[in-house]
């Protein structure tokens, strides 16, 4: 066996050991493990691209992109590779994530996932038309993707298309109902169809999980109150004030004098502030 082979084979077992230790929530312990072998292999797209995904979910942003960039500077040809480092360079708007996530739909046409990323950096940029067609085949060739389905639904709303959007909403919650993120959209999306009832059924089950988004705190008040749900309504303000990222504190005291004012100051509020304004802030309009 000569040694490159045998070099291969033990940076193959540092990943899998990284790979380890993040699936049992040591992310440092793999990072530290990841930069030592990087001493020893610098132009190795996967040891690169993997050690830029462990800093990004430690929250090392800038590390993380130094690494992705580093991994494409390599020219992987891997779809897997540039659709990581693609998409994560693309959330801070790097010029490279695009050719990469191009290359990768080019390269893996049938890979569900580099359609996906592919359509949701051209549907971000406003390129809504061409988005939507790599989401459609992304979503034929992958449809039990949860992910696929809100990613589609998102688009199909920037693109004005709202009945769709509430449909493609509606079958990602389906298959995964865990998804709190994919749940509040699709409450506010039957908020801002006038679907009272059927945004606070759909919302119930989140409040409690989002507990540290005080904006979103405030929506469950709103809704609960106006579905006369009062004790729920209530527990959601003290939430709100209590969250990890916190409601203003004027929004916050407005929302409690519309619950004790009656139903008309609560739909009022909800359905020309704050929905709106929390759909707009979370499709990233």
């Amino acid at each position: 066996m000569d040694e490159s082979r045998e070099e291969r084979l033990a940076l193959d077992e540092v990943l899998v050991e990284a790979a380890r230790l993040v699936d049992d929530g040591e992310e440092e312990a793999a990072l530290r493990m990841l930069l030592d072998a990087e001493r020893d292999h610098p132009s190795d797209a996967t040891l690169l691209c993997m050690t830029g995904v462990v800093a990004d979910q430690i929250g090392a942003e800038g590390m993380a992109a130094d690494f992705f960039r580093r991994c494409l500077a390599e020219e992987p040809t891997d779809p897997e590779l540039l659709v990581r480092a693609g998409s994560a360079l693309a959330r801070s708007g790097d010029p490279s994530a695009e050719p990469a996530l191009r290359l990768a739909v080019l390269t893996a046409p049938d890979f569900a996932q580099a359609r996906l990323h592919y359509g949701v950096f051209l549907v971000r940029g406003g390129v809504l038309e061409q988005g939507l067609e790599e989401l459609a085949i992304a979503r034929t060739l992958d449809p039990g993707d949860a992910d696929i389905r809100r990613e589609t639904a998102i688009g199909m709303l920037l693109a004005g298309r709202e009945t769709e959007a509430r449909v493609e909403m509606e079958a990602a919650i389906d298959l995964d109902g865990t998804d709190l993120e994919s749940r509040f959209l699709f409450g506010l999306l039957l908020l801002l169809a006038d679907d009272m009832a059927g945004a606070a059924e759909v919302l119930y089950p989140a409040a409690a999980g989002m507990e540290d988004d005080g904006d979103a705190q405030l929506i469950f008040a709103l809704t609960f109150g106006i579905e006369g749900w009062m004790d729920e309504a209530w527990q959601a303000i003290a939430r709100a004030e209590t969250a990890a990222a916190p409601a203003d504190p004027e929004a916050a005291r407005e929302v409690e004098e519309a619950l004790e004012e009656g139903e008309e100051e609560m739909r009022e509020m909800l359905m020309t502030e704050l929905a709106p304004s929390a759909l707009r802030s979370r499709i990233r309009v």
